[in-house]
């Protein structure tokens, strides 16, 4: 059996007075090294150097080990030979470190002996894997000794061959008290653990797992000594020959001790063989085996008187040869608990409720409390525990261990006062505002023989409130519980996730930066920071705020759509949920103002009034209006429109350029942006026909039919004069009488051209008339028609008289 991990008590002083002339200051030696080297100086070395110190100092000596070297647990190996105390002038004091260390002889030798007439005081020690082929594997005690504290494990004694070895743990011929010590996996051939033959003490000791190969006592095994045992266990010895336990050829006296698991194969005693004189009070003696008197083995004269003591349930028979005494329990059910933590320094065999020893002992030389030190209280009872009714000490939360919580499968640590068997999820009842549908009480488990259950709540999911677990009563228990019902802590079931909203002060579209932000939980969260927020088009500043309420400022990167999101698992409430998503934050950020154009579908110049505007803006903008338009020579009317298109008529007040502005700042975009300046517009207004001129005629007279070409000039005139276009279609001969002529006409310049009257006939007055539309201006107005002109006299040519000649034949 390996050694039981073990931390030191510290040892108890009783001051006494004594004479300054007595009094003696012990030498101290500190172990600083785990080496074995006997190698050191002044008053520190290995732990050799400072044995070979002590047993050369007179008087007492005390060996402690240096606390930084051995802060946490070391192991001395020795290198083929064991330590010895050998200083009879006084006491050497061996006191282990409070992390524990161990010293290991590693099979090559013994670990420690403590000469004749030398006093060792050894505590928190482990004396492990010596070896010795004839006696005291671990520990040979010639002298006087008290161990506190220390584990004995794994040493042994013998060969196998040959000469039998005997205390594989340790060999006792002085005097030896073994005080909260573990004696474990020790073997030899007679006395795995212990082999005495001078006066051996064991007050609250575990002698476990240890085996005698061929011989007797596989714990403990005693020729012509004394052994006193008080408040121990022995299980799971095993004895070679007789006494899986104990083997006693002496006295041996156990009170409050409890015997299990022993055996002895193929021979007898599991327990205790005893051929001289036994006594055992208080003692519980039952689970052990042989072949043959599996509990106690009485032969070659030995007997065993036992008062109040159980010896039952013992395979191969509870006992043989002569067992005398009182009040004792031989035989039949106990109804005995498997050997467990049920309190105190070693585990024990509680009595269940009903069990035949309960009350049926003795006062008469019982000792005051039973193995566990619990007061034996009226009756007695037999055995080494004493059995009372139990109480809950507590029921506490166990895992998860604060108050509010999201699991859902929760545990409870329900302590009883004595260890209490038989618990069952039947005990229990559940309380709280929590629903409890669906949930469950689990299978009590303990892992220290009763006194400490472990109770799981399952099927807490979407549980929300409160859960607190109640023994409600002791159906089945080993033990009646007297403060039933028994209501323990609760919990606070909180299964339900923290919602996020993301809000801004900011509108929809805005041209503010930094955009601020809030962040709202609907509770108190924790772990939420700025690396939790993710920015589209944008970065996280200034961030601040606790519990449920977080603000920060987010400044874009850019002009567009700004996003922020707080995603699922950013923060976590008191209980441990993580928040849900929040929907998304989106602003437009628009730092840049709109524009604006001013348009017309009036020509540059025109003659229409009044003049149809359209204003239109890069997006759409509040606040324009007919106030915002400036005009000069003009006035605005019939002004309409929204959005980003407005339309207005512009009335010239005279003939000129009219100009139409619209200037920064007349609209704003729903960001709050200016508009810029527009380019203004400019028209001019011409309402004025281009005027036409006919001049006189180039002669006032003509004679019709000689070839007198008569011609008019005829110019235009406008100050926006566009275009000329006069032909002789737009000519019309005014006339009178008889007279006619022919029309063309020629362009003179831009603005002149020359008609002329030609081959004129008869007689009367001719002249012209100009058809309208001849000409235009840039104001699209027509000139209009002119005339008649100053007419011009057409006559007949002369008669000169007529001659007439005859004509001869």
């Amino acid at each position: 059996m390996p050694a039981p991990s073990h931390r030191p008590r510290t040892p108890r002083f009783r001051p006494q007075l004594e004479s300054l002339e007595r009094r003696r200051c012990p030498a101290t030696f500190t172990v600083t090294s785990t080496a074995d080297a006997g190698a050191g100086s002044d008053d520190a070395g290995d732990l050799r150097y400072c044995v070979a110190l002590a047993n050369a100092t007179p008087g007492a000596d005390d060996i402690i080990f240096d606390p930084v070297v051995f802060a946490t647990p070391r192991t001395i190996a020795l290198s083929g030979s064991s330590l010895t105390l050998s200083d009879t002038t006084g006491a050497t004091t061996i006191t282990g470190p409070a992390a524990g260390v161990a010293v290991s002889g590693g099979g090559l030798s013994r670990v420690l002996a403590v000469d004749a007439g030398a006093t060792a005081f050894l505590s928190g020690l482990t004396i492990t894997g010596g070896f010795d082929a004839l006696r005291g594997g671990g520990l040979l005690n010639l002298g006087t000794a008290t161990l506190t504290e220390c584990v004995v494990a794994a040493n042994t004694a013998g060969v196998g061959v040959g000469l039998a070895g005997n205390g594989g743990g340790v060999d006792n011929a002085g005097t030896l008290a073994l005080i909260n010590c573990t004696v474990s996996g020790n073997s030899a051939d007679n006395g795995g653990g212990v082999r005495n033959t001078g006066t051996l003490t064991l007050t609250a000791c575990t002698v476990a797992g240890n085996t005698a190969r061929s011989g007797t006592g596989g714990g403990v095994s005693s020729f012509s000594g004394t052994v006193v045992a008080t408040g121990s266990t022995f299980s799971g010895n095993v004895g070679g020959s007789g006494g899986g336990a104990v083997f006693n050829d002496g006295t041996v006296e156990l009170t409050n001790c409890t015997l299990t698991g022993n055996r002895v194969d193929g021979s007898t005693g599991g327990a205790v063989t005893n051929v001289a004189a036994a006594i055992l009070t208080n003692c519980t003696v039952a689970g052990n085996s042989a072949m043959f008197a599996g509990g106690i083995n009485n032969f070659f004269g030995g007997v065993s008187t036992l008062t109040n003591t159980i010896l039952a349930g013992n395979a191969g028979g509870d006992f043989a040869g002569p067992v005398v005494g009182s009040n004792n329990l031989i035989g039949g059910d106990p109804l005995l608990a498997p050997l467990g933590d049920y309190g105190g320094p070693t585990r024990t065999m509680a009595l269940r409720r009903g069990s035949p020893a309960i009350d049926a002992g003795t006062a008469a030389g019982a000792p005051a409390a039973d193995q566990r030190g619990a007061a034996r209280v009226g009756a007695v009872d037999i055995g080494a525990f004493e059995f009372r009714p139990t109480a809950v000490s507590s029921i506490t939360r166990g895992t998860p261990a604060g108050p509010l919580t999201n699991a859902i499968t929760v545990t409870y640590t329900v302590r009883f006062e004595a260890a209490t068997t038989g618990l069952t999820a039947d005990n229990f009842g559940l309380f709280g505002t929590a629903d409890p549908a669906g949930m469950a009480v689990g299978v009590p488990s303990t892992g220290d023989g009763g006194l400490t259950w472990v109770v799981e709540i399952t099927g807490l999911s979407g549980a929300n409130g409160t859960l607190g677990l109640r023994l409600v009563n002791d159906t089945g228990l080993s033990l009646p519980v007297t403060n039933l019902p028994f209501a323990g802590q609760t919990y606070t079931l909180d299964q339900t996730a923290p919602t996020a909203t993301i809000a801004s002060a900011a509108p929809a579209v805005t041209n503010t930066s930094p955009i601020p932000v809030t962040v709202t939980f609907s509770e108190s969260v924790t772990g939420f920071d700025a690396a939790d927020v993710a920015v589209g088009n944008g970065t996280v500043t200034n961030f601040a705020g606790s519990s449920d309420t977080y603000t920060f400022d987010v400044v874009p990167d850019g002009d567009g759509a700004v996003t922020v999101d707080v995603g699922a698992g950013a923060g976590q409430d008191a209980a441990g949920n993580d928040n849900a998503a929040a929907a998304q934050l989106t602003r437009t950020y628009d730092s840049v103002g709109p524009t604006a154009a001013v348009t017309s579908t009036a020509p540059a110049a025109t003659g229409v009034s009044p003049i149809r505007v359209t204003v239109t803006f890069s997006e759409p903008v509040t606040g324009f209006t007919a106030g915002a338009v400036v005009v000069a020579n003009g006035a605005v009317s019939n002004f309409t429109g929204s959005g980003a298109t407005y339309t207005f008529d512009v009335t010239p007040t005279a003939p000129g350029v009219v100009t139409v502005d619209v200037p920064a700042a007349a609209g704003r975009d729903a960001a709050g942006n200016d508009s810029t300046a527009a380019a203004p517009l400019a028209r001019t207004f011409d309402p004025v026909r281009p005027a036409v001129t006919i001049g006189r005629p180039s002669v006032p007279r003509v004679v019709a039919g000689r070839g007198t070409v008569v011609s008019y000039l005829v110019a235009y005139a406008d100050p926006n004069l566009a275009q000329t276009i006069l032909t002789a279609r737009d000519v019309v001969l005014v006339r009178t009488g008889t007279a006619n002529g022919v029309v063309t006409v020629t362009r003179v310049s831009a603005t002149t051209f020359r008609v002329t009257v030609s081959r004129v006939t008869g007689s009367g007055t001719l002249g012209i008339s100009i058809k309208p539309g001849t000409a235009s201006d840039g104001a699209g107005n027509l000139a209009a028609a002119a005339g008649p002109s100053v007419q011009f006299a057409v006559v007949r040519p002369p008669f000169w008289g007529l001659t007439i000649t005859r004509l001869r034949r």
